[in-house]
């Protein structure tokens, strides 16, 4: 009887978990966000400005990363690179310092 039991609650256990699941709402881009957006002056190099490379960081897309530079006053910008087209997305991301 014991065994029954059990038997019943492993089986019934499972189709509790997989009843109870409901899927999550993808995740959509609203905009922009509040980011200052920079043209990229020259689409085949970095401005001298934006200072130096801080950092590589991989994008969402892996044929993409993304590339960091902090200027003399400690502004960051990001810039995405397409490794597949060889060539930098048009618009770079402007993180002040304030």
């Amino acid at each position: 009887m014991l065994g029954r039991t059990i038997i019943s609650l492993l089986l019934v256990i499972p189709v509790l978990i997989i009843l109870s699941c409901t899927k999550m709402p993808e995740w959509t881009v609203s905009g922009e966000g509040n980011l200052a957006v920079e043209k990229l002056p020259e689409i085949d190099s970095i401005p001298l400005e934006w200072g130096n490379l801080v950092t590589v960081n991989p994008n969402p897309d892996p044929s993409a990363c993304q590339l960091w530079f902090q200027d003399e006053n400690g502004n960051l910008r990001m810039i995405v690179y397409d490794m597949r087209a060889n060539e930098f997305m048009p618009n770079a991301r402007l993180i002040p310092r304030k």
